[in-house]
C-alpha cells in the first residue's frame, strides 16, 4: 500500500468514525427531544431511543385533551422535562464527541466496545442461568444427568454420540454459551483502556465463563441469582480503574482545547476557526456517508419488512422502491440538512461565499 492509498484509507477511517454520533442525534432528533405530544396514544411502531415516542402524525381528531388538572399531570411534566434534559445532553455528548481527534475517537469507542463486551456478557449469562434454574436446578437427578452428558469423551477415548443427540438444548445452549463468553472476553481484552497484567489476562475469561460452569453445580439459589452479577464486577473494575486515572488527562485536554480555540478566535477571527474545523471534520463526506447509510438501513428495513408492508405493490417497479427510500430516507430534519449540505458544498459559488 503505497502512501496515497494509506493517506485515503486513513481518510476513510475518519469519516466513518464520525458517523455515529450523527445517527445518535438524529435518533434524538426523532423522538423530539422526549416530549410527547398526542398524549393517550399508544403505537408500538414508533418506539424509538430511550423508549420515548412522538406522535405528531397520529394525533387523533376525537383525542382527548391533555388536561392539568389531573392528579398525574404534574409527575407526567416533571418526566417530560427530565427527558428533555437527557435528550439535550445526549446531543451535546455527541456533538462533542464528533469533533473529537482520530485518535481520541478510537479511544472513545474501545471504551464502548468494551462495556458493550461487559453489557452482553451479563445478558446471555444471566439468561443462561435462569435457563438453567427453570429447567433442571430444581432436580438434582437432571442435574447429574446433564453432567454427564456435557462429556463428550468416555474412558474408552471414543467420542460419546448420544450426549449429541440427547439433551441437544441444553448441551447447545451450554457449549454455545460457553463460546461467546471466550469470544467477547478476548474481545475485551483486546480493546479495554485498564492495565494490561498476565494475571488479569488469565482471570478475564474465567470471569465470563464462570456462570456458564457454576450455575451447573448444586450452588444456594441465592448466589446462582447473582453469578451474571459477581461476573461482571473484575471487567467493570478494570473499565473504571481507566476512567479515573484518565480523567485528569481528559480534563487537561478539554481545558487545553477551550484555550487553543479562544486563542485562534482571538488572532484569526470566529470565521476561519469555522472554515478550519469544517475542513478538519470532513463536514461534507460525513455527511454523504451518513445519508447513505440511511439509505441502506431503509432499504434492509424494506427487504425485510416486505414491500405491501411498506405501502408499495408487490410489482411495484424499482422506480416505485427508489422513490419510497428517497422519501424515508429524508425523513427527519438531521439526514435533510445532510443531504443538502453535501450537494451545496462542491459548488464553487459555496467556496467563494466561505
Amino acid at each position: 500500500m503505497d502512501s496515497l492509498e494509506k493517506t485515503g484509507f486513513l481518510k476513510f477511517i475518519d469519516v466513518i468514525l464520525r458517523v455515529p454520533p450523527l445517527f445518535f442525534i438524529d435518533e434524538i432528533f426523532r423522538i423530539g427531544f422526549g416530549i410527547r405530544i398526542g398524549y393517550g396514544l399508544k403505537d408500538p411502531s414508533h418506539d424509538r431511543l430511550f423508549g420515548l415516542t412522538l406522535y405528531l402524525d397520529h394525533v387523533d381528531a376525537n383525542q382527548t385533551e391533555f388536561d392539568m388538572s389531573s392528579g398525574d399531570s404534574y409527575s407526567i411534566v416533571v418526566y417530560s422535562f427530565f427527558k428533555l434534559l437527557l435528550s439535550i445532553w445526549g446531543c451535546v455528548i455527541a456533538l462533542c464527541i464528533f469533533m473529537l481527534r482520530t485518535k481520541q475517537l478510537v479511544h472513545v469507542y474501545m471504551f464502548i466496545l468494551s462495556l458493550g463486551c461487559i453489557f452482553l456478557s451479563h445478558c446471555f449469562n444471566d439468561g443462561f442461568v435462569q435457563y438453567i434454574i427453570d429447567n433442571i436446578a430444581s432436580n438434582i437427578d437432571s442435574k447429574m444427568d446433564f453432567l454427564s452428558h456435557l462429556v463428550l469423551f468416555r474412558t474408552n477415548g471414543l467420542p460419546s454420540i448420544e450426549s449429541l443427540v440427547d439433551k441437544t438444548t441444553m448441551f447447545h445452549n451450554f457449549y454455545y454459551n460457553v463460546a461467546l463468553q471466550v469470544g467477547l472476553s478476548f474481545l475485551f481484552l483486546n480493546v479495554h483502556l485498564g492495565p494490561y497484567y498476565k494475571m488479569l489476562n488469565t482471570l478475564i475469561p474465567l470471569s465470563f465463563t464462570a456462570p456458564t460452569v457454576l450455575v451447573i453445580f448444586s450452588l444456594p439459589s441465592s448466589i446462582q441469582s447473582h453469578l451474571a452479577v459477581f461476573s461482571a464486577l473484575l471487567p467493570l473494575a478494570l473499565i473504571n480503574y481507566a476512567l479515573v486515572s484518565s480523567s485528569f488527562s481528559i480534563i487537561y485536554a478539554i481545558m487545553s482545547a477551550c484555550q487553543q480555540a479562544r486563542t485562534f478566535v482571538n488572532n484569526f477571527g470566529l470565521s476561519a476557526l469555522l472554515e478550519y474545523e469544517w475542513t478538519r471534520l470532513n463536514v461534507p463526506n460525513v455527511l454523504r456517508c451518513f445519508w447513505i447509510l440511511r439509505l441502506i438501513e431503509h432499504a434492509i428495513t424494506l427487504a425485510i419488512i416486505g414491500l405491501s408492508e411498506a405501502g408499495i405493490p408487490d410489482d411495484g417497479s424499482y422506480h416505485l422502491i427508489v422513490k419510497h427510500l428517497l422519501v424515508t430516507g429524508c425523513e427527519t430534519t438531521n439526514i435533510t440538512l445532510s443531504l443538502s449540505l453535501h450537494r451545496t458544498c462542491h459548488h464553487s459559488i459555496y467556496h467563494w461565499t466561505i
